[in-house]
């Protein structure tokens, strides 16, 4: 009888309480933890759309530039050309063009947009970002500078809220 007493007050292991209180514990850490990882898609679409946006000012900055710094490109008229690395693009007071049609040499072919649907909607380009909820609403759009008042700035806008 000594030995069985004995056998019974060496064991060890985890009581019904302490099982029941880890898994409580996990049980509020996934329900504070899980919420902030599924919303991850969302933010990634989001992101998305920010570095196109960032890609397209980028790009029309580097095309004014070009065109300030080249003989026969006027900054100062509504519509004119800039041949760069290779291909003519269509300019508009001294910015890339946009919101005339795809695949003309404005800003659609000189920017890459891989996941993204473009389409026009004169005088802008909206680029639409296919993996969105609802891509109608998770957008970016640029605009001709010719649609603006002098000093004739190209003109933008995000739209995050389908994403």
């Amino acid at each position: 009888m000594q030995d069985h007493q004995k056998k019974l007050q060496h064991q060890t292991g985890f009581t019904l309480i302490e099982l029941v209180m880890v898994v409580v514990v996990l049980g509020v850490l996934g329900a504070v933890a899980l919420p902030k990882f599924v919303d991850l898609g969302t933010s990634a679409r989001v992101a998305a759309v920010n570095a196109l946006m960032g890609t397209i000012h980028t790009t029309a900055n580097n095309f004014r530039m070009a065109c300030a710094l080249t003989s026969g490109c006027d900054i100062s008229a509504q519509m004119g050309t800039l041949t760069y690395q290779g291909k003519t693009y269509g300019m508009n007071y001294g910015w890339i063009g946009a919101g005339t049609s795809i695949n003309t040499n404005l800003i659609d072919t000189a920017i890459a947009y891989s996941g993204f649907t473009v389409s026009i909607a004169n005088p802008n380009t909206i680029f639409k970002l296919n993996s969105a909820k609802n891509p109608a609403t998770c957008s970016v759009t640029y605009g001709n500078a010719w649609a603006t008042a002098a000093p004739h700035d190209y003109t933008y806008s995000i739209n995050t809220s389908g994403c």
